[in-house]
């Protein structure tokens, strides 16, 4: 009795792991689609929603989705009460997970060199020795 409770404990564990391995691949795969400027697909953008809600409800709609909590949770969940202040008349969720998905890219880019620039620069390396 005591090894089917410890072997279903670490199952448990091993669904936990599954799913944050998922959550991870959806977001890379949300920052690849963007980092080309490619748009999301819906199935990724709902996903992407709930990940950054903090929720599981990857199969309810995002827009009809009521919020969770009141921001005082376990742990004082702080995703929820950014969900409750940002829930305003005219506001929208889906709008500002795309504004703090750009503006993590917008980060990024300084630091990438166009293919001009890499190609001048290699040039530049080529002539001066």
């Amino acid at each position: 009795m005591v090894a089917q409770v410890e072997r279903q404990g670490s199952l448990s564990d091993l669904d936990q792991d599954h799913d944050h391995i998922e959550k991870t691949k959806t977001l890379i795969c949300a920052l690849n689609l963007l980092s080309r400027n490619l748009p999301l697909p819906p199935d990724v953008f709902d996903a992407v929603s709930s990940i950054y809600r903090g929720g599981d409800d990857d199969e309810n709609d995002s827009a009809n989705a009521a919020p969770r909590g009141d921001g005082v949770g376990v742990g004082g969940s702080e995703a929820n009460a950014v969900e409750k202040v940002s829930d305003g008349p005219g506001i929208s969720n889906k709008g500002e997970l795309m504004t703090d998905l750009e503006d993590a890219l917008v980060k990024q880019r300084p630091r990438c060199i166009s293919g001009f620039g890499l190609t001048e620069s290699r040039e530049n390396r080529f002539q001066s020795h």
